[in-house]
C-alpha cells in the first residue's frame, strides 16, 4: 500500500491523539448509569469545568461508557453565572471524558457541550 495520500485522509481530524491507531479498535463498554461512582465522576467533571464566574451544576447523567481507561459520560448541566443574578440560567448537554488510569486521581481529559434546541409545543 502506498502512503502518499495518508495525510489527506486526516484533514477533518482536529484533535491529534497519539493513542488512536487505525489498526487498533478499543472495545467500548456500556456502563450502568445507576452506579454511584459514575455520578461522582460526572459531578467531578462539572466542578472541573466551573470557575469563579461560571458554575456548572450536574442535573442528569444520561449515559456512560468506558474505553480503555477513559470514561465518556453524557451529562446535562446547568450553567449558573455567579456575578449576574439576572442572567438566564442555561441548560447544556455535554460529553465529558475522565481518565481513571490505574486508580490514580481522576483527570479531566476533555469536554464538549451543546445548547439544547428550543422546542415549542402548540397547545
Amino acid at each position: 500500500r502506498l502512503n502518499v495520500d495518508d495525510n489527506n485522509d486526516k484533514t477533518s481530524e482536529s484533535i491529534f491523539n497519539p493513542f488512536l491507531n487505525d489498526d487498533i479498535i478499543l472495545p467500548v463498554e456500556e456502563l450502568n448509569i445507576d452506579e454511584p461512582y459514575l455520578w461522582q465522576m460526572a459531578a467531578f467533571a462539572a466542578r472541573k469545568m466551573s470557575d469563579k464566574r461560571i458554575k456548572y451544576k450536574l442535573m442528569e447523567l444520561t449515559s456512560a461508557e468506558k474505553i480503555d481507561s477513559i470514561y465518556r459520560l453524557r451529562v446535562t448541566l446547568k450553567r449558573i453565572y455567579n456575578a449576574d443574578i439576572d442572567a438566564k440560567n442555561n441548560v447544556l448537554y455535554c460529553t465529558v471524558e475522565v481518565n481513571d488510569d490505574d486508580d490514580q486521581q481522576w483527570e479531566m481529559e476533555n469536554f464538549g457541550c451543546t445548547i439544547p434546541a428550543m422546542v415549542r409545543v402548540r397547545g
